[in-house]
C-alpha cells in the first residue's frame, strides 16, 4: 500500500508538470526578472527556471513518468486482484516484460517529448531522435527554449539499460518467477478454467479481463 500510495503520488506530481510545463516557465521566467518580487522570491524562480528548462532534466522527467506508470501499475495489481502469491505471476511477468521493452527503446511519454523537439541543423520537429536531443545545445519544446543548464557527470543514454537492468534483477530477484508459477497449479480458479466447458471458460476468461481492465484503469486514473 506504501508503495502504491508513494508511486500514485510521485506520478500526479510529475504529471502534472507535464501538463502545466508551458504556464509554469513563463511564470517562473516572469518572476525572476521582475522587481515587484523579493530577492528571495526571484533567486528561488530563477533555479527552478534553469531547472525546468534543462535538456537532462526534462528528458528524466519524461522518463520517469514512464516508469512510474508501470510500477504504480504492477503494485495496483497486487492490491486489485484477490490472493496473496496466487495470481502474482502474470502481473510480475508483465511488469519485466515492459521494464526489458523500455530497456530497450523510449517509452510513451519520452517519445512524446521528443516528437515535439527541434534542435538547429540537427533535427526537426517529430524527427528528433534521443541522442539527437541530448547533444543539442539548444532545444525548442513546444513554446519553451531548452538548454543543458545543470551540469551532470552523465547522461540518461549512457545509463538507461545498466538502470532498467538493475532494476529487473531486482524484480526477478524478490519475485522468484518460477516459485510464483509453480503457485499456479494451486489457484483454483485457473484449474476451473482448465477444467470446464468452452462457454464457461469464455466467461471465466471474461472475468480476467475485466479484472485487469479495472486495473489499467485505477493504475492510469491519475
Amino acid at each position: 500500500m506504501i508503495e502504491i500510495r508513494w508511486a500514485s503520488s510521485e506520478y500526479v506530481v510529475v504529471q502534472t508538470l507535464r501538463v502545466d510545463e508551458e504556464a509554469l516557465e513563463k511564470d517562473l521566467d516572469s518572476i525572476s526578472s521582475e522587481n515587484t518580487f523579493t530577492t528571495h522570491a526571484q533567486q528561488q524562480a530563477t533555479t527552478l527556471h534553469l531547472f525546468i528548462t534543462d535538456i537532462q532534466a526534462t528528458v528524466v522527467r519524461y522518463e520517469f513518468l514512464d516508469f512510474l506508470g508501470l510500477y504504480k501499475g504492477l503494485f495496483m495489481d497486487f492490491q486489485l486482484l484477490s490472493g496473496l502469491i496466487l495470481d502474482k505471476y502474470d502481473s510480475v511477468s508483465n511488469a519485466i516484460l515492459q521494464m526489458q521493452q523500455l530497456k530497450s527503446q523510449p517509452g510513451k511519454r519520452l517519445l512524446e517529448f521528443l516528437s515535439h523537439c527541434a534542435c538547429t541543423d540537427v533535427c526537426e520537429e517529430f524527427h528528433c531522435s534521443f541522442i539527437d536531443v541530448e547533444n543539442c545545445a539548444e532545444i525548442a519544446y513546444k513554446t519553451i527554449f531548452l538548454k543543458p543548464n545543470i551540469a551532470v557527470p552523465f547522461k540518461l543514454s549512457q545509463i538507461r539499460e545498466e538502470l532498467y537492468a538493475a532494476i529487473i534483477h531486482q524484480l526477478e530477484t524478490y519475485f522468484n518467477l518460477d516459485k510464483l508459477k509453480a503457485f499456479q497449479i494451486f489457484d483454483n480458479r485457473r484449474f476451473h478454467a482448465d477444467s470446464c466447458s468452452d462457454e464457461q471458460a469464455m466467461r471465466y476468461s471474461k472475468y480476467r479481463m475485466g479484472k485487469y481492465k479495472q486495473t489499467f484503469y485505477y493504475a492510469h486514473a491519475f
